[in-house]
């Protein structure tokens, strides 16, 4: 109530009160400056604020309710930068001028002068100003200059004159910061012009001209910063640029040009004749429009992304457009458009253009339809003696079509779409087109549904293929693509009895996975699995050459107490002579009442294999697993291996010699004795190691990032690298590693100080049981399963006082376990407890409690939680906390109304609180 009371504020005017820069940003928030100087009328306080506004904006508003016209708003301009603050210290940061259209032919440059003079001293950001189309010669008019002062503090300069004015340079002075500059529609001096590039503008990045040239003329652009150029200025006898950043370049009506630019990675051409001095051989993409020179330019980049082309107007330049694409660089996607060619052209030169680039995978098709003369004239492409029609052209990699059509009459477009794709179809063979798209600009009215039927069904005609068996007649490559989409190994051997050609495609096929359908249908259970995929692998094609990308074996659990070491061995042993790339075998896990480690069916040996990339076992606890000391993973990055027995020496071997390019080691195995491990790699980025029965690891890995140690007695550990730290119960001793990390996880450690002592801070989540030191971290995870709830709440409190630097805190717990009696060695009765003393947490935004437990019990823990809340908010000072967030875990059935309630209203009413319900699984930090 005494806050509700509080926020009226008894009517008093508080945004008045508020400093200048507040005041600022509200005016700014309405885009016109003419609006904030009409806040002048509010009162007193507001009469000079927007005369230090930082951006000054004026358009069609400044003249609203004024009699004049144009004339009005160029005395309201004046006005106005007249009335802004005379301080020379009061800097803005953007000045946008919009003229109207309503100034007409009233406006002079001695106008325009003015405003640039007032931005060369007082701008530091953003200068906009745009003036209105006017097109009348007034080149020679002393009126028409105007000049663009230097101004050091301008970042971006965008001027669109109307081709009124001739845009004067001065020599002196520099545009120190500018990165930015665009002049479109005015008429310059070219030696001016490469004065101001080359010389004023030292770090300019981005540079847009749309001009005049006031006599023809040379211009030589050089720059040590430029990244991108729209070059369209007209006039222009010979352009030389020299820019080593430059990367994206568009020039238009240009008679010659020199680029040196080595690393220019998009081309745009119009009109213009290119000679590249100094650039790479590779293009993301290359537009090409109307250039007569094309064959030097095609002959110049070996690959290009993107490749756009546009046929000549009219077919007397039609020729030469043909010779010079007779060579195009490698592309992946070509975009053809043509405007003005009849249809006849428009095919001859698409089916030309896709027999020199058979390797695309996107076409773009682009043309306006009204032009398409359906008429075959007697120069017509078409009837060219080397004509595209009449050879049949394998496109082998296209995946789409998208045609994109340029308004005009929808009927005449699809008689002439029907004989394009008709043409197409005939003349192309297309192995892999997925899609057709068509994109179509009518005006006059949507195409009727009998229109769309007929597009659709010249598409249907392609796909039926005349019910022929095209599939078959692929090659072996695309059938194993197709066979590898089953999945299974087992259903691509049925694939034997389609036809005799695919009887024994399967067998050279790349993957090889075998499970639970291996057996569908048969009898024997588990035995009859073992032999059908004993068969399969003998059956596998016997060209040593033919090697297998992955091979995937989950044996069921049928099988039982049949799967032995003598039965897995052959299936290693394959996989170490064939494979090159990946290997996963999942053994079930099968209890036996006598010990089996001196069986010798149970001793399953993992031979060398030199071209596995990664390899992940995962043996039920059945086999102890030896490795073998000769041969080597020479590819090997991925190694995991779960729930075997294994010799320790054997290990160390395998990780620190056989494995010289192993990335990420996954080992929950058992030692066959209690042994020391060292693990030495010069490549290890992640390894996790839960190896019972291990005295003492040593791990020296410069590169390892993340670490999972977990049921080692001893661990020293020498990673400069590390990251992420996971342990439990371990300790562990850093030789050499950094004072921050990513992630730290501590689970049942009991040397934990030296540990905290070692570390200043740790940015991601941290994870911890009791401690008395903790480094500087953003997020604190405090999980606790066991605990009665007093003393949780201490154990807690006592974890905020020494981290009181973190952002967010999740806490996990299971409230059947929270007993709510208090015992005589309750850490509550200690006489140092934390709830004594008054815990500031300035930083902490964030609080998230995750509960799992049975529904029924909940009720008891409501009240544990209302308790433990409530000791928080009683023992801490919460500055910045927003939100506290509840997941709760109820497998039984979902929470009571009432109960959701009673949660919901534990928090003060300033923090938002959102409780969600889950009925099997908690979310996943």
């Amino acid at each position: 109530m005494e806050d509700c009371r509080r926020r009226p504020g008894g009517g008093k005017d508080r945004i008045s009160g508020l400093p200048d820069e507040l005041l600022h940003d509200i005016l700014r928030r309405l885009h016109s400056t003419p609006a904030a100087a009409r806040t002048s009328a509010l009162s007193r306080r507001w009469r000079r604020v927007w005369t230090r506004s930082p951006d000054l904006v004026f358009g069609d508003d400044l003249i609203h309710g004024l009699e004049g016209g144009g004339t009005s708003f160029l005395d309201g301009l004046d006005a106005a930068l007249a009335a802004y603050s005379d301080d020379q210290a009061v800097h803005f940061d953007s000045l946008k001028i919009t003229v109207p259209r309503t100034c007409g032919e009233n406006f002079p440059a001695p106008r325009v002068a003015p405003w640039l003079r007032f931005a060369s001293r007082r701008l530091a950001g953003a200068l906009y100003l745009s003036v209105p189309y006017q097109p009348w010669p007034r080149v020679n008019r002393e009126d028409d200059e105007i000049e663009l002062l230097p101004c050091e503090g301008a970042t971006k300069i965008e001027l669109q004159l109307g081709s009124r004015f001739l845009l004067r340079i001065p020599q002196a002075g520099t545009f120190e910061a500018l990165s930015d500059l665009e002049i479109r529609l005015a008429t310059m001096d070219g030696r001016e012009l490469t004065f101001l590039v080359s010389s004023q503008c030292p770090r300019l990045q981005n540079l847009t001209l749309v001009v005049h040239l006031l006599a023809a003329s040379d211009v030589a652009l050089r720059s040590a910063t430029l990244r991108s150029l729209v070059f369209h200025v007209r006039n222009t006898l010979r352009l030389d640029i020299a820019a080593p950043m430059l990367q994206n370049l568009d020039v238009s009506k240009v008679a010659d040009a020199h680029i040196a630019a080595p690393n220019l990675a998009d081309v745009g051409l119009s009109s213009t004749d290119v000679v590249f001095a100094d650039a790479a051989r590779h293009l993301r993409r290359l537009a090409v429009r109307q250039c007569s020179v094309l064959a030097p330019l095609m002959r110049r980049f070996d690959s290009v992304n993107t490749l756009q082309l546009q046929t000549p107007k009219g077919l007397g330049s039609y020729k030469t457009f043909l010779d010079g694409t007779n060579n195009l660089p490698k592309c992946e996607i070509l975009s053809v458009s043509s405007l003005w060619v009849c249809k006849h052209a428009f095919k001859a030169s698409l089916m030309y253009l896709l027999r020199r680039c058979n390797g695309i995978r996107r076409l773009h098709l682009l043309f306006k339809f009204p032009s398409m003369n359906p008429n075959c004239y007697s120069d017509c492409p078409c009837r060219l003696r080397e004509s595209p029609l009449t050879d049949r052209i394998i496109l082998d990699s296209l995946q789409g079509i998208q045609i994109r059509v340029l308004r005009g009459s929808a009927n005449k477009f699809v008689e002439f779409l029907e004989q394009l794709l008709s043409s197409i179809w005939s003349t192309t063979k297309l192995i892999s087109l997925k899609s057709v798209e068509m994109n179509i600009m009518c005006h006059g009215s949507p195409l009727s549904d009998q229109l769309c039927k007929k597009i659709k069904m010249e598409d249907r005609r392609r796909r039926a293929g005349g019910g022929k068996d095209r599939i078959s007649g692929l090659p072996d490559e695309l059938l194993h693509v197709i066979l590898r989409c089953l999945r299974s190994a087992p259903a691509a051997a049925r694939t034997s009895a389609l036809s005799r050609r695919w009887r024994r495609v399967w067998a050279h096929s790349s993957d090889l996975v075998f499970g639970d359908d291996l057996i569908r249908g048969v009898e024997g259970g588990g035995t009859s699995f073992l032999d059908a995929l004993d068969a399969a692998l003998a059956a596998y094609s016997d060209d040593p050459a033919a090697h297998v990308g992955r091979i995937k074996i989950t044996v069921p659990r049928t099988c039982g107490a049949k799967v032995t070491g003598r039965r897995v061995a052959p299936w290693l042993r394959f996989a170490s002579r064939r494979l090159a790339g990946t290997f996963y075998l999942f053994v079930p896990y099968h209890w036996h009442p006598s010990p089996r480690a001196n069986l010798e069916d149970d001793e399953l040996e993992l031979p060398p294999c030199g071209g596995a990339t990664a390899i992940e076992l995962r043996l039920g606890s059945r086999f102890r697993l030896r490795f073998l000391p000769a041969g080597t993973f020479a590819a090997l990055a991925d190694l995991k291996i779960h729930s075997a027995t294994v010799v320790g020496r054997e290990l160390e071997v395998l990780v620190s010699s056989q494995c010289p390019r192993l990335r990420n080691l996954d080992l929950v195995v058992n030692l066959l004795a209690a042994s020391d491990i060292a693990v030495r790699s010069a490549t290890l980025r992640r390894l996790k190691f839960y190896v019972l029965d291990t005295r003492r690891l040593h791990i020296t890995a410069p590169m390892l990032e993340i670490l999972d140690v977990s049921q080692v007695a001893d661990a020293h550990i020498a990673a400069p690298n590390l990251a992420e730290v996971l342990l439990s119960s371990t300790n562990v001793f850093f030789a050499d590693t950094g004072r921050h990390l990513r992630r730290l996880a501590i689970m049942l450690c009991s040397a934990t100080a030296p540990l905290m002592r070692r570390l200043d801070s740790v940015t991601g989540r941290y994870r911890t049981g009791w401690h008395e030191l903790l480094p500087k971290c953003e997020i604190l995870c405090v999980s606790s399963s066991g605990l009665n709830v007093h003393a949780f709440e201490p154990f807690l409190l006592h974890i905020l006082r020494k981290g009181n630097t973190i952002r967010k805190l999740l806490l996990y717990f299971a409230f059947p376990l929270m007993k709510p009696y208090c015992s005589l060695d309750c850490p509550c009765r200690l006489p140092e407890s934390p709830m004594t003393n008054k815990t500031i947490l300035d930083s902490l935004e964030e609080i998230e409690i995750h509960v799992g437990g049975s529904a029924h019990k909940v009720d008891k823990f409501v009240e544990l939680l209302k308790q433990l809340l409530s000791n928080i908010w009683s023992t801490t000072t919460l500055v910045k906390l927003k939100s506290v967030e509840m997941n709760m875990l109820c497998p039984d059935s979902p929470l009571s109304d009432e109960l959701c309630k009673k949660i919901c209203g534990m928090c003060p009413s300033n923090i938002r609180i959102k409780s969600n319900v889950f009925p099997k699984v908690l979310p996943q930090d």
